[in-house]
Protein backbone atom coordinates (compact mmCIF):
# COMPACT_ATOMS: atom_id res chain seq x y z
CA UNK A 1 0.00 0.00 0.00
CA UNK A 2 3.26 2.39 -0.27
CA UNK A 3 1.81 3.39 -3.68
CA UNK A 4 -1.67 4.77 -2.37
CA UNK A 5 0.26 8.33 -1.59
CA UNK A 6 1.33 8.69 -5.08
CA UNK A 7 -1.74 7.69 -7.27
CA UNK A 8 -3.54 10.15 -4.85
CA UNK A 9 -1.05 13.35 -5.79
CA UNK A 10 -1.52 12.22 -9.29
CA UNK A 11 -4.76 12.23 -9.08
CA UNK A 12 -4.77 15.19 -7.19
CA UNK A 13 -2.18 16.83 -9.90
CA UNK A 14 -4.78 15.66 -12.71
CA UNK A 15 -8.19 16.90 -11.57
CA UNK A 16 -6.40 20.83 -10.82
CA UNK A 17 -4.89 20.64 -14.04
CA UNK A 18 -8.28 19.50 -15.73
CA UNK A 19 -9.94 22.11 -13.54
CA UNK A 20 -8.08 24.66 -15.28
CA UNK A 21 -8.16 23.70 -18.76
CA UNK A 22 -12.09 22.60 -18.38
CA UNK A 23 -12.90 26.33 -16.90
CA UNK A 24 -10.62 27.75 -19.83
CA UNK A 25 -12.10 26.18 -22.12
CA UNK A 26 -15.86 27.77 -20.41
CA UNK A 27 -14.26 30.89 -20.25
CA UNK A 28 -12.95 31.09 -23.66
CA UNK A 29 -16.69 29.79 -25.31
CA UNK A 30 -18.38 32.34 -23.36
CA UNK A 31 -16.63 35.11 -24.43
CA UNK A 32 -16.87 33.79 -27.69
CA UNK A 33 -21.05 33.74 -27.52
CA UNK A 34 -21.06 36.98 -26.01
CA UNK A 35 -18.99 38.67 -28.60
CA UNK A 36 -21.16 36.99 -31.03
CA UNK A 37 -24.65 37.90 -29.47
CA UNK A 38 -23.10 41.72 -29.84
CA UNK A 39 -22.02 41.66 -33.11
CA UNK A 40 -23.60 39.90 -35.22
CA UNK A 41 -25.88 42.10 -37.84
CA UNK A 42 -29.39 41.73 -37.11
CA UNK A 43 -31.42 39.73 -39.75
CA UNK A 44 -34.46 41.78 -40.27
CA UNK A 45 -35.48 40.25 -43.42
CA UNK A 46 -35.88 36.11 -42.60
CA UNK A 47 -38.59 35.55 -39.85
CA UNK A 48 -37.41 33.40 -36.93
CA UNK A 49 -33.55 34.25 -38.02
CA UNK A 50 -32.20 36.97 -35.12
CA UNK A 51 -29.10 37.66 -37.00
CA UNK A 52 -26.22 36.23 -39.42
CA UNK A 53 -23.06 36.27 -40.42
CA UNK A 54 -19.76 34.87 -41.70
CA UNK A 55 -16.88 34.00 -39.55
CA UNK A 56 -13.36 33.60 -40.81
CA UNK A 57 -11.05 31.31 -39.32
CA UNK A 58 -7.94 29.55 -40.56
CA UNK A 59 -8.79 30.43 -44.38
CA UNK A 60 -12.19 28.67 -43.44
CA UNK A 61 -15.30 30.69 -43.79
CA UNK A 62 -18.40 29.67 -41.57
CA UNK A 63 -21.84 30.66 -41.73
CA UNK A 64 -23.51 31.64 -38.71
CA UNK A 65 -27.28 31.50 -37.80
CA UNK A 66 -28.78 32.79 -34.67
CA UNK A 67 -32.24 31.52 -34.04
CA UNK A 68 -34.74 33.75 -32.01
CA UNK A 69 -35.78 30.54 -29.67
CA UNK A 70 -35.01 26.93 -31.18
CA UNK A 71 -35.71 26.04 -35.08
CA UNK A 72 -38.78 24.58 -35.67
CA UNK A 73 -36.40 21.18 -36.46
CA UNK A 74 -33.06 21.11 -34.52
CA UNK A 75 -30.44 19.07 -36.70
CA UNK A 76 -28.73 16.20 -35.56
CA UNK A 77 -25.01 18.16 -36.04
CA UNK A 78 -25.76 20.59 -33.66
CA UNK A 79 -22.12 21.24 -31.56
CA UNK A 80 -22.94 21.67 -27.95
CA UNK A 81 -20.83 23.97 -25.59
CA UNK A 82 -22.14 22.74 -22.13
CA UNK A 83 -19.91 19.81 -21.35
CA UNK A 84 -16.85 22.61 -20.62
CA UNK A 85 -18.93 23.62 -17.56
CA UNK A 86 -20.32 20.03 -16.53
CA UNK A 87 -16.76 19.27 -16.71
CA UNK A 88 -15.17 22.21 -14.67
CA UNK A 89 -18.14 21.58 -12.34
CA UNK A 90 -17.29 17.86 -11.64
CA UNK A 91 -13.88 18.65 -11.26
CA UNK A 92 -14.46 21.11 -9.05
CA UNK A 93 -16.85 18.51 -7.29
CA UNK A 94 -14.18 15.73 -7.32
CA UNK A 95 -11.51 18.26 -5.85
CA UNK A 96 -13.49 19.29 -2.84
CA UNK A 97 -13.48 15.64 -2.36
CA UNK A 98 -10.34 14.10 -2.47
CA UNK A 99 -8.85 17.04 -0.77
CA UNK A 100 -10.84 18.53 1.68
CA UNK A 101 -13.89 15.92 2.36
CA UNK A 102 -10.66 12.54 2.26
CA UNK A 103 -8.76 15.19 4.77
CA UNK A 104 -11.71 16.67 6.91
CA UNK A 105 -9.81 15.80 10.48
CA UNK A 106 -7.23 17.77 9.49
CA UNK A 107 -8.59 20.70 6.58
CA UNK A 108 -11.84 21.18 8.33
CA UNK A 109 -11.99 20.60 11.86
CA UNK A 110 -9.69 22.81 14.38
CA UNK A 111 -10.40 20.93 17.35
CA UNK A 112 -9.04 24.56 19.11
CA UNK A 113 -12.11 26.08 18.23
CA UNK A 114 -15.07 23.73 17.86
CA UNK A 115 -14.82 20.14 18.99
CA UNK A 116 -16.49 18.11 15.53
CA UNK A 117 -16.49 15.10 13.47
CA UNK A 118 -14.87 14.73 9.88
CA UNK A 119 -18.46 13.39 9.34
CA UNK A 120 -20.26 16.64 11.16
CA UNK A 121 -17.84 19.23 8.95
CA UNK A 122 -18.81 17.65 5.49
CA UNK A 123 -22.32 17.24 6.66
CA UNK A 124 -22.41 21.31 7.54
CA UNK A 125 -20.21 21.36 4.16
CA UNK A 126 -22.82 19.71 2.03
CA UNK A 127 -25.44 21.31 3.39
CA UNK A 128 -24.04 24.77 3.32
CA UNK A 129 -23.48 24.37 -0.32
CA UNK A 130 -27.20 23.14 -1.12
CA UNK A 131 -28.77 25.74 0.85
CA UNK A 132 -26.79 28.67 -0.45
CA UNK A 133 -27.68 27.82 -4.12
CA UNK A 134 -31.49 27.72 -2.93
CA UNK A 135 -31.56 30.97 -1.73
CA UNK A 136 -29.19 31.97 -4.84
CA UNK A 137 -32.27 30.23 -6.77
CA UNK A 138 -34.77 32.16 -5.37
CA UNK A 139 -33.22 35.56 -5.44
CA UNK A 140 -32.65 35.34 -9.12
CA UNK A 141 -36.30 33.89 -9.67
CA UNK A 142 -37.88 37.03 -7.50
CA UNK A 143 -38.39 40.65 -8.56
CA UNK A 144 -34.87 41.40 -7.39
CA UNK A 145 -33.10 40.37 -10.82
CA UNK A 146 -34.46 43.52 -11.94
CA UNK A 147 -31.69 45.40 -10.36
CA UNK A 148 -28.22 44.28 -10.74
CA UNK A 149 -26.38 46.04 -8.00
CA UNK A 150 -28.83 45.00 -5.39
CA UNK A 151 -28.71 41.30 -6.54
CA UNK A 152 -24.99 41.30 -6.09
Amino acid sequence: MEFLPDITKWTQALLRWGHVFFAILWVGTSFTFNYLDNKLPKNLKEEGIEASGILQHSGYYYKLTRFHGAPMEVPKNVILWKYTSYLTFLSGIALLILIYFVNADVLMVDKRVLVLSPLAAISYSVLSLILSWVIYDFLCKSSLIKNDFLLS
